[in-house]
């Protein structure tokens, strides 16, 4: 029996050599499935899957792959209740974070709080949290906190590498990105974060009913119903089932239709005016789903190369390489109206020899053309 910081720097090594590839999955899952048997590792695997998917959303596909592996094994259904345990903690904590707490603040427009470095996050008065989290600090304008050190977690507010004296909360610290010069869009705040790391989870979720790993019920009803309540006002809850619908829309619209058609005609109507108030980014978001589903979830990449692939030959090459290239001699004789038409489009005029009357004025207009441009 290894010891658990052997187990956990063995499964973090095991898990950096994953690669979205069948080969490396198969080898991989063997050698993950042989630390299972240990007592700590089932829980370490799963906390430790479920932060690399919150980080790397790009991967949620094939790591959803690793997890219907391993579930497969001995040991694999105490992996899994591990599994869904991580994933229900983290997706309560994110909506809670950003979807609840920013509402209840909304309603209670006569208290703004303030959480200073001494004070615990639990005891703060914004709701009940049974789990230390980032919050993004509210400071209320007054004299009687502009003593107080406020806790640092966004990049409006005073620079964490500062002492915090002698500047306000709408004043620039010189450390600060912005008074170096840095735009303040290299440098995403806690917010910006926190909605990317529920997002990439939601995906995953999204990866694990493909794999039926996750029925439909047990996915809307810990997951997508939750963020249900919000649409479409809260553009968190927007962005989380646009990808959720994105990644694995085809698959939902099989298990439950009726949810996917309601959900889209709700993105819908809130494309209509007014949206003065919502995001470009949000608009074109429900905009690509709503075509997307028009499309049977097709993607728009996948579209254009289809309807390519059904043109004809001469309509699918590019212009330029049409129209540079020469034409035979048998075509020439047949229709000499189409070479009218393409030598008048083309930048540069054909030149090529012919016989007869035709190919001697084309010939003279070739010539007079070389002349004026020298």
């Amino acid at each position: 029996q290894q010891e658990p910081a052997s187990t956990e720097g063995s499964l973090r090594a095991l898990l950096n050599k994953l690669a979205p590839s069948s080969n490396s999955l198969g080898s991989l899952a063997n050698q993950v499935a042989g630390h299972l048997l240990e007592d700590e590792a089932p829980h370490e695997l799963a906390r430790q899957l479920v932060d690399r998917v919150q980080l790397e959303s790009m991967y949620a596909a094939t790591y959803a792959k690793l997890c219907s592996v391993l579930v497969r094994v001995r040991s694999g259904f105490v992996f899994y209740k591990q599994l869904m345990t991580r994933c229900k903690e983290a997706f309560g904590q994110g909506v809670r974070t950003l979807i609840v707490e920013p509402m209840e603040l909304d309603d209670d427009s006569g208290s703004v709080f303030i959480v200073p470095h001494t004070t615990n996050v639990r005891d703060a008065p914004i709701g009940d949290h049974r789990s230390p989290q980032f919050h993004e600090p509210l400071v209320q304008s007054g004299p009687q906190h502009h003593q107080q050190q406020p806790l640092l977690y966004s990049r409006s507010t005073i620079s964490p590498y500062s002492n915090g004296a002698g500047f306000g909360p709408q004043s620039t610290p010189p450390n600060s990105s912005a008074a170096i010069g840095f735009p303040n869009d290299d440098y995403p705040s806690g917010v910006d974060v926190q909605r990317h790391r529920l997002r990439a989870l939601v995906v995953f979720l999204c990866q694990l009913f493909v794999e039926g790993l996750l029925s439909f019920d047990r996915l809307y009803d810990d997951y997508l119903k939750l963020l249900e309540v919000h649409l479409p006002e809260d553009d968190v809850a927007v962005e989380c089932i646009c990808s959720a619908l994105t990644c694995a829309g085809q698959a939902i619209e099989r298990a439950h239709q009726s949810w996917v058609l309601t959900t889209v005609r709700q993105l819908q109507a809130a494309l209509r005016p007014p949206h003065e108030q919502r995001q470009l980014r949000m608009i074109f978001m429900m905009q690509d789903l709503v075509e997307m589903h028009q499309r049977n979830w097709q993607p728009r990449e996948l579209t254009a190369l289809t309807s390519a692939s059904r043109m004809p030959r001469d309509q699918a090459e590019p212009s330029e390489k049409r129209l540079n290239s020469k034409p035979p001699q048998g075509l020439r004789r047949q229709s000499p109206a189409l070479f009218d038409s393409v030598a008048k489009t083309s930048e540069v005029p054909l030149l090529f020899e012919g016989e007869g009357r035709r190919g001697g004025e084309l010939e003279a207009q070739n010539a007079a053309t070389i002349v004026e441009w020298c």
